[in-house]
């Protein structure tokens, strides 16, 4: 993947994770795919903070903790390794790393979304 543009290796790194999960998270598919689709517009409403805290509130599920591993593995800097940790990670950043994250996370969500739509079989 070394010779791939950011956006490629986003959308690479969203078709996979979502492959994955559509095989592994069996009836909670929906339920991610539901996460998927609501983040980009709770980022753009209610900021980077907010609606992370919202997923937080369910870390516990198996479909928010797959959808979180999968996000702070997304090359967006700073979530490196946070895992369902990564809304005490966001809340905890710089205002120039917030900001940051903020645009590449909207770009990798895009990427999810996309791959969430494509990858549906119903």
């Amino acid at each position: 993947m070394s010779g791939m543009r950011r956006d490629q290796k986003r959308a690479a790194h969203a078709y996979a994770r979502v492959r994955q999960a559509q095989e592994t998270l069996g009836d909670d598919w929906k339920s991610y795919k539901i996460a998927i689709d609501g983040l980009g517009p709770a980022i753009l409403r209610n900021g980077l903070v907010a609606a992370f805290a919202f997923l937080e509130r369910d870390a516990g599920k198996n479909h928010i903790k797959t959808l979180l591993d999968a996000l702070a593995q997304s090359g967006v800097r700073g979530f490196d390794g946070a895992g369902s940790s990564l809304p005490e990670r966001i809340r905890t950043m710089d205002t120039d790393d917030y900001m940051l994250a903020t645009r590449e996370i909207l770009l990798v969500v895009h990427w999810f979304k996309r791959a969430a739509q494509a990858l549906d079989k119903d």
